[in-house]
């Protein structure tokens, strides 16, 4: 089955996000073997992305603890053992993201 956001195909879970966000993912959650300048660099623009936006925060948020979950997950089961994850929604354990209205 494939998806679609608007007129964009999502290939992957990566494409969903930033059409979500309007931004890559990277810039919220890093990549691997950064520097520290580049790190300070990314997050100085994420800042003013967010200056821009402050309601953006609440779906960067949801963003982060579902690759965090996800990440988790994958390590477990690398490791032949379960996870403490719970299987819900991740705006459900950020309890102001409904009040704000945020995602859903």
């Amino acid at each position: 089955m494939r998806s679609f956001i608007g007129t964009h195909e999502v290939l992957d879970s990566n494409d969903f996000a930033e059409l979500v966000l309007g931004t890559d993912p990277d810039l919220w959650l890093g990549v691997e073997d950064e520097t520290s300048e580049e790190r300070a660099a990314r997050m100085d623009a994420a800042l003013d992305i967010l200056a821009d936006d402050p309601t953006l925060i609440t779906h960067v948020a949801v963003v982060t603890i579902s690759a965090l979950e996800e990440h988790v997950r994958q390590l477990a089961a690398r490791w032949g053992r379960t996870t403490a994850v719970a299987e819900c929604d991740a705006a459900d354990r950020i309890p102001t993201l409904r009040q704000a209205g945020g995602a859903r």
